[in-house]
């Protein structure tokens, strides 16, 4: 996943190699910083925080050119919104943590 990111920022966006780590660092940051949020609210039970939240992931993996994990972020997002049940917003929120591996 690294590498993807990585052939992104280059290729895409014009980032420099110099520049490449300390992005993906930062955006690790971010990312762990934003799950630890997601949990909290919905562990709270504060939706409308939870759906923030997942939008701002979704964000960060647009960012770093990670589509098909933004997807699953905004598909989090809107199922919030709906009403989804808990119990389903964390299997979700699950699953898209382990589409993540190796990034937090």
């Amino acid at each position: 996943m690294i590498e993807k990111i990585k052939t992104y920022l280059m290729n895409e966006l014009g980032v420099g190699e110099e520049e490449i780590e300390g992005l993906i660092e930062v955006a690790k940051g971010s990312l762990a910083k934003n799950f630890e949020k997601l949990e909290r609210h919905l562990s709270a039970g504060e939706m409308d925080e939870f759906a923030r939240v997942a939008h701002t992931i979704k964000g960060v993996l647009l960012n770093l050119g990670l589509e098909k994990e933004a997807a699953l972020s905004k598909e989090i997002e809107l199922k919030a919104k709906e009403g989804e049940s808990k119990e389903s917003l964390s299997q979700m929120v699950e699953n898209l943590k382990k589409s993540l591996a190796g990034l937090i």
